[in-house]
């Protein structure tokens, strides 16, 4: 077992978040924190597009904004769907996919191409006005 501190914090700094006091939260306070404010998600795929020397990481499709009202739980399930069905333009020659868990409502998805991995990422985003 290591004793390194998490990602991001230095050994002097404390480990813990401040939305980490509560168990059942997982996430930063934000706009939906707002008392009456409705609760606002958006599916984000980012990826390698192009080819050869002009690939490229990029959110791509554009963000698909959920319904009004929509409970972070229910963004959380449609994410793990996405990432579990999303055809990403690389590789052209799918092969098996195997999806990681990164953080609630982060998903990692690594799938065999005929010669080498490709990944994708599918989150759950809060829009900032």
């Amino acid at each position: 077992m290591s004793s390194l501190p998490p990602w991001g914090t230095s050994p002097e700094e404390p480990t813990s978040h401040p939305a980490s006091a509560d168990p059942g939260r997982s996430r930063a306070p934000g706009p939906a924190d707002r008392p009456g404010a409705p609760m606002e998600f958006a599916l984000v795929v980012e990826q390698q597009k192009g080819n050869g020397q002009s690939m490229q990481w990029r959110a791509d499709p554009p963000p698909r904004h959920l319904p009004s009202g929509t409970s972070r739980a229910e963004a959380e399930r449609a994410a793990l769907a996405l990432a579990r069905t999303f055809s990403p333009d690389h590789p052209w020659a799918k092969g098996d996919r195997t999806v990681y868990r990164l953080d609630a409502g982060a998903f990692l998805v690594v799938m065999q191409g005929a010669t080498r991995n490709f990944h994708f990422r599918v989150s759950v985003a809060e829009p900032i006005p």
